[in-house]
């Protein structure tokens, strides 16, 4: 469990606190939650943490080597918790991975506890029937956790838009880490927050919105974008062929999408329709790249950075709906910074573009468009 801490006096207040506190507190603590070492943000020379999507989450320090009483770390053994400047609101927490002494500075990186799935073999032999892989997933952990003796709870949630599907597991015959990887090929959305796996995807719903002046500098851009544009589409599948044509400006711009199977799709003609509305316009995309800096007034804080979470971005008159998928915090002397990488997201797509995409390798970055004219 984390280390509980003592009350803190607020450390000075800046612009950064309004997201995320610059001054973090370091405790270093026992798998069981025993506190061995304290570091203030005065003993800090930098501090990164990481939040991320289907990924085990790191955290990095660095502090000057106290020579009169050198910490003996362990890796594995201790772990590392990252709280605000009051000792209140956890931020990450997990074990050690390696420490690194130097006369003058130690370094310290970490994971979170799902480092562990690659060290615990698949912990039951059980079968499934029409489940959501979220709530597969738990019993997994909940197994982990016991093995290991942590105090962790996970928090599972339904994915309204997913499958659920029959499964099954052998114990021993794999690592943790196979069969959640497994789990994700069916859906699975998974993430570590302040110590916690959640698992399942977040409400659908944005819970904020954001526009150019919410991230540094010139993050946000605007493309127009012709590139995946068509207006007279055929669709074949096995022996059958329909097209679809659009108006586009006295344009022809011709395509060819061949379906493997008929069961990939409900209507061949009403499928070529609908593909063809959706790409028979030249779109206007919100563009950003990956690891773009919050502003520090931006409309959230950092409880509301969870991977998977909505939002909504409007630059320059174009409206995108994206999704977290990884934050990083950085704190050095009287600053903290937070980068955010975002998706776009469409649950609402034609059914030859979902098929397209799902045949393409995935992507953390939205230069491919958000949005459209």
């Amino acid at each position: 469990m984390p280390s509980e801490m003592p009350p803190f006096a607020p450390a000075v207040s800046s612009a950064a606190d309004q997201m995320v506190s610059a001054h973090p507190i370091i405790a270093v603590r026992t798998a069981g939650g025993t506190q061995l070492y304290q570091f203030p943000a005065s003993d800090q020379i930098t501090t990164m943490w990481t939040r991320e999507s289907h990924e085990v989450s790191r955290c990095e320090l660095a502090i000057p080597t106290p020579l009169d009483n050198i910490p003996d770390l362990v890796p594995w053994l201790h772990w590392v918790d990252v709280w605000d400047d009051t000792g209140s609101q956890l931020y990450w927490s997990g074990p050690i991975q390696q420490a690194t002494i130097a006369r003058t500075q130690t370094s310290i990186s970490a994971r979170d506890m799902a480092s562990l799935f690659t060290r615990t073999r698949c912990p039951m032999t059980k079968k499934w029937d029409i489940t959501d892989p979220a709530f597969i997933a738990q019993e997994f952990i909940e197994a982990m956790v016991t093995l290991h003796g942590l105090n962790v709870q996970t928090q599972a949630y339904a994915d309204p838009l997913g499958d659920q599907y029959d499964y099954s597991s052998t114990k021993d015959a794999v690592m943790l880490s196979s069969t959640i990887d497994d789990l994700v090929n069916l859906g699975l959305h998974w993430t570590v927050v302040s110590g916690i796996p959640l698992l399942g995807p977040m409400p659908r719903k944005p819970i904020a919105s954001f526009n150019e002046n919410d991230f540094v500098g010139d993050a946000l851009t605007i493309v127009r974008d012709g590139t995946a544009s068509f207006n007279d589409v055929v669709v074949r599948v096995k022996d059958a062929i329909s097209q679809a044509i659009v108006p586009m400006g006295g344009l022809q711009l011709q395509t060819i999408v061949n379906v493997d199977s008929v069961s990939s799709v409900s209507n061949a003609d009403r499928a070529a329709k609908q593909y063809v509305r959706y790409t028979g316009s030249i779109k206007d995309a919100v563009t950003m790249p990956n690891g773009a800096v919050l502003h520090p007034s931006a409309p959230v804080d950092i409880s509301q950075l969870i991977p998977s979470t909505r939002y909504v971005i409007e630059a320059f008159g174009v409206l995108a709906n994206v999704e977290l998928t990884r934050v990083e915090v950085n704190h050095s002397v009287d600053a903290a910074t937070v980068n955010v990488t975002m998706v776009a997201v469409d649950d609402e797509l034609p059914e030859l573009i979902t098929l397209q995409q799902q045949k393409k390798p995935s992507t953390t970055n939205l230069t491919a468009g958000l949005g459209s004219s």
